[in-house]
C-alpha cells in the first residue's frame, strides 16, 4: 500500500512545480477530496450489511476489511498532516454496519479538519507521515488518490452484489456533483 500510495502521490504532485497557474489549488484538492467522501459514505449506506463480508475472490479484502481499511489510511494520514496522531479503526473494534459508519466518520473528520486547515501559506510544510517525510499538500493529494482508488473497488463490490454505485447515479439536470464537506455522523 506505502508503494501504490508513494507512486500515486509522486505522479499527482508531479505537475505542480510546472505552472503555479495549472497546478491544483488547495481548495481543488479539497473539493475533490468531499465529492470522493460522498461517494465512499453512501457506498457504505449502499451496502447491504449482509454483504459486508463479501469478497469477490479469494485474497481480496471483504467489504468490511475495504472500509476499515479506508478509515485507517485516513485517520494515520489526515491526522499526519498536522501531528495530531489518532487510533487506528481495525476490523476487530468495528464490528457491525453502524460501527463501520462510525469509523468511517471519525476518519473524515480527520480528514475535513486536515483539509480545511490547508492554506496557501502551510501545503508546503513538510509533515511525517506512514510514507515518510512530505508536504502537506502532497499528503492530502495522496488521500485523495488512495480513497478514488479504494472506492473503484467498492463500485465493482457494490455492482457484484446487484446496488448501483452512488457515482453512477443519474446527475441533477445541472451536471454538477454535490461536492461539499458532508456533515460527520
Amino acid at each position: 500500500m506505502r508503494t501504490t500510495l508513494a507512486v500515486l502521490a509522486a505522479v499527482a504532485m508531479s505537475a505542480l512545480p510546472l505552472r503555479a497557474a495549472e497546478a491544483p489549488t488547495h481548495a481543488e484538492i479539497r473539493q475533490q477530496f468531499y465529492q470522493v467522501t460522498n461517494d465512499i459514505r453512501r457506498a457504505v449506506d449502499r451496502m447491504p450489511e449482509s454483504n459486508y463480508d463479501f469478497k469477490p475472490a479469494a485474497g481480496m479484502r471483504s467489504f468490511r476489511e475495504l472500509v476499515a481499511h479506508i478509515s485507517d489510511v485516513q485517520n494515520e494520514m489526515c491526522s499526519a498532516v498536522f501531528n495530531d496522531r489518532k487510533a487506528k479503526f481495525t476490523k476487530s473494534k468495528t464490528k457491525s454496519k453502524a460501527d463501520m459508519a462510525e469509523a468511517l466518520g471519525t476518519s473524515f473528520t480527520a480528514c475535513y479538519q486536515a483539509f480545511a486547515e490547508l492554506s496557501p501559506e502551510n501545503a508546503a510544510a513538510k509533515v511525517s507521515t506512514p510514507m515518510g517525510s512530505m508536504t502537506r499538500l502532497a499528503a492530502l493529494v495522496a488521500v485523495v488518490a488512495h480513497n478514488n482508488e479504494e472506492y473503484g473497488y467498492m463500485a465493482v463490490y457494490l455492482r457484484l452484489k446487484g446496488v448501483v454505485p452512488p457515482s453512477s447515479e443519474p446527475q441533477p439536470a445541472s451536471g454538477v456533483k454535490e461536492t461539499s464537506a458532508p456533515t460527520p455522523r
